[in-house]
């Protein structure tokens, strides 16, 4: 029984909390903003994580084609952060849905392409000006409205894969990890490629991540089949794959860049295991690396592993990260209700390290130290707990010993 208390423990399943009292199932919300750079409406698609609270931060992934991909990556990014062995951080999801797709989400006009419809050549070329709507408007709008952390993740697809891309390129520090799926880098003859090739040169900004998926023109094509393929659409895929080669084979300083080919995914099945991946790859310093023998020895020092767990955590990030004070303390007292008397004192100690504030932290050790017999020191924790915060339980436990 003990071992299934632990994985309850562990695992910490949220996801119960979502519509018990109501009839609809509801996974995010719908918005708007006023954008007078656009000169216009423009709605958006909020997920904010299951308990979502402001005494926290949050990671911010921002979507382009907002309809086309809300779903998919609000779901991901629940699945793969919902327990405490989080694979991902707990994220804010942005969805920006088109109101002109052709226009936002291509930087610059082709002169003529004898593939491309004569209006979407007309009306392509405002990508800057919808970068800069995310910039100046978008962004503070959300960091304004809801607890944000300072990371953030750009994911697009096709045209939305060229935007992320040319983004990084120009705007390299907007954001901190970019996700493109079969991005139009054929777009103006594949100019996308020759700034790459000139991008490590002229950028001296801090590292980014960028990882790109590539479906197949047609499911089952290997590379060399798709090049070789009569179609014209095969055209589109050439100068992506000579990209990710260039990527691949000569490593840029400031971007850390990861890829992979699906050829059993076309290119609109593909977005979903991209962007899968791509969450998995930009945050490979995030998973838990904690153990059976971790958590079921009572020799291992499981606090140890937690707070290793949580530097790595936070240098990924670039900002503070910890475990969540409740966390530790159930496991704390979980040992301690097995007589594992070592590692319960590892994690107490843990917990009044990082939140040497909280009065919970010096009650609960006060605890350990009962069981152990060890009065004085169960004395000296209970009055640190109430010189924090005067809690009628602590106050108790404090009288009883000190009358005994």
């Amino acid at each position: 029984m003990n071992k299934y208390i632990l994985i309850v423990l562990f695992s910490s399943l949220s996801v119960f909390g979502y519509a018990q009292n109501q009839k609809d199932i509801v996974f995010g919300k719908f918005d708007s903003i006023d954008s007078k750079i656009l000169n216009e409406q423009r709605p958006l698609m909020i997920y904010l994580p299951n308990g979502y609270s402001i005494n926290k931060s949050y990671p911010v992934v921002y979507l382009l084609d907002g309809y086309a991909n809300y779903h998919n990556m609000s779901t991901i990014v629940a699945h793969l952060s919902w327990t405490n062995d989080k694979i991902c951080p707990e994220m804010i999801v942005v969805g920006i849905p088109n109101t002109n797709r052709n226009r936002d989400l291509t930087p610059y006009k082709p002169s003529f392409d004898p593939h491309m419809p004569q209006y979407m050549l007309e009306e392509s070329g405002g990508g800057e000006e919808f970068i800069s709507f995310i910039e100046k408007e978008l962004m503070p709008y959300i960091e304004s409205k809801f607890s944000t952390a300072p990371y953030r993740v750009l994911f697009g697809a096709s045209l939305g894969g060229f935007m992320v891309l040319h983004t990084l390129l120009h705007h390299t520090e907007l954001f901190n990890a970019y996700i493109a799926t079969d991005p139009t880098t054929d777009w103006v003859k594949g100019r996308i490629l020759r700034e790459f090739k000139d991008f490590n040169s002229t950028k001296t900004s801090d590292k980014v991540d960028l990882f790109i998926g590539m479906g197949s023109f047609n499911i089952g094509q290997d590379k060399k089949e798709i090049i070789a393929d009569p179609s014209h659409w095969s055209e589109n895929y050439e100068p992506l794959f000579d990209l990710d080669e260039f990527l691949t084979t000569s490593p840029q300083n400031n971007i850390n860049y990861s890829s992979k080919f699906y050829k059993n995914e076309n290119h609109f099945s593909v977005r979903l295991l991209a962007a899968y991946d791509g969450i998995r790859s930009i945050f490979d310093f995030y998973t838990a690396d904690i153990t059976a023998s971790d958590r079921e020895n009572p020799e291992a020092n499981l606090a140890e592993k937690i707070r290793r767990l949580y530097d790595r955590r936070t240098k990924g990030l670039g900002y503070k990260v910890k475990p969540e004070e409740n966390y530790i303390n159930d496991l704390a007292k979980y040992y301690l209700s097995l007589q594992h008397f070592e590692k319960a004192r590892q994690l107490f100690e843990l917990n009044v390290n990082i939140y040497p504030n909280s009065s919970g932290v010096y009650d609960s050790i006060g605890d350990y130290y009962v069981a152990l017999n060890e009065n004085e020191k169960a004395i000296e924790n209970y009055k640190k707990a109430l010189s924090i915060t005067e809690i009628e339980s602590t106050r108790n436990k404090l009288n009883k010993i000190q009358n005994k």
